[in-house]
């Protein structure tokens, strides 16, 4: 699919809800975009002489907010397959209900009369939509933020099949992929790994940061399962997510030790693919980890440490303080982060925990919670004071629950991060460990 959008001419799509007789069919008189009073004026050409006319409309709603809701907000946009589409089409007509939009990488969308959408007077929404396009090329040296952002907006669409999910943003993992081989500062986090690796929407050699994603705090939650996707995976659930702001001053903690490729639940000891001396052993074939690729187990090894999650915080002015200590950007608004507290200190707010997976054991009651592995992924740093500069570490987790009858097999229930010093070195002062992530 990626050949096919990327090498057409022209990509054209219909926007409107009822496609029966076709696109190409004439206005109805109220959708027409402009006023149908023409106002003609003199023209005079580059000599200041009389040159003709020229003719000026009222538009009946603003251009940029055309566009959005005649495009961005159609039915056509709603489709999880439409991302690609779009993202690799190079020029694209849009058919809508009240006229043509002509895009293309290089410029904004413009009608036929030459209007063109000006960013400076669109919403953020409708920038960050532009933009989103405008960073898709093979010279991004941030091409990792690109796909994050890319993934965000997907997640918001909805898929007929669960089964299509991964699917439907195969073209665009390809040519991803294509530009983080090609680029010498993609700004990973795990070098060993080779660069394009890649499982279950998730490259393996930025993991530190691909693993926090967590479900959108502002979206609306509705949950569909994908069956076989790991859960360590945004992948593995039908859901709005998003990923914390990417920071500079990271430690990375955790280590892949070994994948196993479309492994998932199938017991197993030792990974199909160890990395020794920066290489994995055996060598992978080619489509080993290609695109359309969905099911793996991770071989972590990594500190572990048992926490305590009960409750939520509830009050806005609770998550904007649990947001402001872990650095996180913006606040979320609504209560579904849960209290992270030490299992000895049950009264004291270590942090915070996104959960999208029921807590074992939990019962009815969730304020009583419950007693959970987090693995420790990162540590940032919060530099606080002017003179005196001090430096607080924040450590963001993973919780995870052991499947049953399965030693040192885990999988996912949510992440979070933690600012409280003392159970910062409790997690620090961990042992390492060897562990399976399906």
């Amino acid at each position: 699919m990626a050949e096919y959008y990327q090498n057409s001419l022209l990509t054209i799509a219909g926007t409107m809800s009822e496609m029966e007789a076709g696109i190409l069919k004439p206005y109805k008189e109220e959708d027409c975009p402009w006023d149908p009073s023409l106002v003609r004026l003199p023209y005079r050409n580059e000599s200041a002489q009389p040159s003709g006319y020229f003719y000026v409309y009222k538009r009946r709603s603003k251009l940029v907010d055309d566009y959005w809701n005649l495009v961005r907000e159609s039915n056509v946009f709603k489709r999880a397959w439409i991302l690609q589409e779009w993202l690799l089409s190079k020029r694209i007509i849009w058919y809508t209900s009240s006229g043509l939009f002509f895009e293309c990488h290089s410029e904004p969308p413009h009608t036929p009369c030459q209007e063109q959408i000006s960013l400076s007077v669109a919403k953020p929404n409708l920038r960050d939509h532009l933009m989103l396009k405008n960073a898709f090329h093979f010279s991004n040296p941030t091409i990792l933020q690109f796909w994050y952002r890319a993934v965000e907006v997907y997640s918001s669409f909805d898929i007929t099949y669960t089964s299509d999910w991964i699917l439907a943003i195969e073209g665009l993992a390809k040519e991803v992929s294509e530009i983080i081989g090609r680029s010498q500062s993609a700004n990973l986090s795990q070098e060993s790994l080779p660069q394009a690796v890649y499982l279950s929407g998730i490259w393996l050699a930025d993991i530190h940061r691909g693993l926090l994603w967590q479900m959108d705090p502002k979206a609306v939650p509705w949950t569909r399962t994908v069956e076989k996707a790991p859960t360590w995976s945004w992948s593995s659930l039908l859901t709005p997510v998003k990923w914390p702001n990417d920071s500079t001053d990271v430690k990375h903690e955790m280590t892949i030790v070994g994948i196993c490729p479309n492994e998932g639940l199938v017991p197993h000891s030792e990974p199909e693919y160890r990395l020794v001396a920066e290489t994995l052993v055996p060598q992978a074939p080619t489509d080993a980890f290609g695109s359309s690729n969905l099911s793996a187990c991770l071989h972590i090894a990594g500190k572990l440490h048992n926490v305590h999650i009960h409750g939520y915080l509830a009050k806005e002015e609770r998550l904007k303080v649990a947001a402001s200590a872990t650095m996180y950007e913006p606040a979320p608004t609504t209560g579904r982060w849960r209290v992270v507290c030490s299992t000895t200190r049950n009264e004291v707010i270590c942090g915070w925990a996104s959960l999208e997976r029921e807590l074992p054991n939990e019962g009815d009651c969730a304020d009583f919670g419950t007693s959970v592995l987090g693995l420790l992924v990162s540590t940032r740093y919060c530099r606080t004071g002017l003179l005196l500069r001090r430096s607080e570490p924040i450590i963001d987790v993973l919780f995870l629950a052991q499947l049953s009858g399965r030693d040192k097999v885990y999988q996912r229930l949510g992440v979070g991060s933690i600012f409280d010093g003392t159970m910062v070195r409790d997690f620090h002062h961990s042992t390492t460990q060897e562990i399976q992530l399906v």
